[in-house]
């Protein structure tokens, strides 16, 4: 029986003791974390039932938004002004129909509208708290479904099928297998396969090899210009038929070997889309290539980080720059080795 040493979204490392088989009968991944809030390009799914509530919770509350509040204050100002101007207007108070009108019922009127003005201001506030307080519940049941879950495609003989196995996971993997403060999370796979191969069930993947990896000699002896290369999802298209990404090229936007500013990214000019979130990105070129030096002879293949963020224009229509924001790969190689020694220090743990 074959044995997968083990498997992350984008690399293979020695991490057999990572993932406790007894958690995987059910094919689940069942750890709990906290969750991480999204960066403003990622989206979450939100039930069609719950918009409904909303939408019709909004729809009640601008129903019943006729302005009684403002018919109230101007009534009353207008009663109580007439007062007001009679007294400054030192009209005298008798048992005549103006001074009647304006020292006795003016502001009676006025006052009793004041009052009426302050008690449906209260009660309108009490709608808006109750509308905030219903979304509120109705967005609360957002939070404890938020689950995710990663598709296989069955294979046989190497080549993917139309068969599918789903391995679910909570909301919480997003921090507790964060690797350290790259917008990058670990997922152990190498019990949940263990258990598939077990069952006759094998799984197409595709891994990145760490010999591809520059080291820091090659990142300082490449060209601010790079041609790249990245395989991905961009809104959530691929072949279905043949069960493959989509492939996209473009160039480096800033030198690999600078940190954009100061975090550990570099940029791309590439055709960069929600879903491409979690490409990999690799530096291909077959032939020949430049270098700081000039040209060189030959073929190259380096896997020099993962997509991590689309970039916007900050405007109404939100346009994409086809720019986009890549993790370098070094610093995922050594967070992601940092990662599976804390693992296995808490297994360790747990078995003392």
């Amino acid at each position: 029986m074959h044995k997968f040493e083990s498997t992350t979204n984008v690399i293979i490392q020695d991490a057999e003791s990572v993932i406790d088989n007894k958690k995987s009968k059910e094919l689940e991944y069942n750890q709990t974390y906290s969750v991480y809030i999204p960066n403003p390009e990622e989206q979450i799914a939100i039930k069609k039932s719950t918009l409904k509530k909303i939408k019709t919770e909004c729809k009640r509350a601008k129903n019943n938004k006729f302005p009684w509040s403002e018919i109230f204050l101007s009534i009353s100002s207008l009663c109580l002004g007439a007062f007001l101007g009679a007294i400054t207007s030192k009209i005298t108070y008798g048992l005549n129909l103006l001074s009647v009108l304006y020292y006795n019922i003016a502001p009676t009127i006025g006052i009793g509208f004041l009052v009426a003005y302050f008690f449906y201001r209260k009660r309108e506030n009490e709608n808006i708290i109750n509308l905030a307080t219903k979304i509120e519940e109705y967005l609360s049941e957002i939070d404890d479904n938020i689950n995710g879950f990663l598709e296989l495609h069955t294979s046989i003989e190497n080549k993917p099928t139309d068969k599918t196995v789903n391995i679910k996971f909570d909301k919480t993997i997003l921090t507790d297998n964060k690797l350290g403060n790259l917008d990058l999370v670990a997922i152990p796979l190498a019990g949940i396969l263990n258990e598939l191969s077990e069952k006759g069930i094998h799984v197409f993947y595709r891994t990145v090899d760490p010999n591809i990896v520059p080291s820091e000699k090659q990142i300082n002896e490449l060209s601010a210009m790079e041609d790249i290369t990245f395989i991905g999802y961009p809104s959530g298209l691929y072949d279905t038929i043949n069960k493959i990404p989509i492939l996209r090229q473009g160039i480096t936007a800033t030198p690999i070997w600078n940190d954009f500013q100061g975090k550990e990214n570099f940029l791309i000019d590439a055709g960069v889309f929600p879903g491409s979130s979690g490409s990999p990105v690799f530096i291909y070129n077959h032939g020949s290539y430049p270098t700081k030096d000039g040209i060189a002879i030959g073929s190259r293949l380096l896997f020099v980080g993962v997509i991590s963020k689309t970039l916007q224009i900050k405007d109404a229509m939100n346009n994409y720059l086809n720019l986009g924001m890549v993790i370098n790969s070094k610093s995922i190689f050594r967070e992601l080795d940092k990662f599976i020694q804390r693992k296995k220090q808490d297994n360790n743990t747990k078995a003392n």
